[in-house]
């Protein structure tokens, strides 16, 4: 396909994620994961197979995608194990989990419900006129 043309070079930004593993980190099937959050509010998760103790990997939003999403708002990289475990992660100083409005009513309820229970108790033998 070749270069592309050098008067309009490709617009858009990418991270760069390397890592220096243990020897017996390979052992665990470790995979690099890269989660992004776009400056639209949309994220995507992206995982890489690990086979060396020591590499690197890029995630890029270039041209169009770039310019649908707005680029990088923040991302968050971890070495995960092949069971779910997180090895170690790495946050931008600007990543928080995005909370969906399905999420929202969920918590909203359970609030809710919790406060019905909680509320306030009367005691015999108290009398708020004391």
């Amino acid at each position: 396909m070749g270069s592309p043309d050098p008067r309009t070079p490709p617009k858009g930004e990418m991270i760069l994620a390397e890592w220096w593993l243990p020897k017996k980190a390979l052992a665990w099937d470790p995979m690099l994961r890269i989660e992004v959050l776009f400056r639209d509010f949309t994220k995507t998760c992206v995982d890489f197979p690990i086979c060396s103790r020591a590499g690197y990997e890029s995630y890029s939003v270039l041209n169009d995608q770039f310019k649908k999403t707005g680029g990088f708002l923040a991302y968050k990289v971890s070495v995960v194990t092949g069971d779910g475990q997180t090895c170690a992660e790495w946050k931008h100083q600007l990543w928080v989990k995005l909370i969906s409005a399905e999420e929202m009513d969920e918590t909203s309820a359970a609030v809710i419900e919790k406060s019905r229970q909680g509320s306030v108790i009367e005691t015999p033998g108290c009398n708020s006129s004391n």
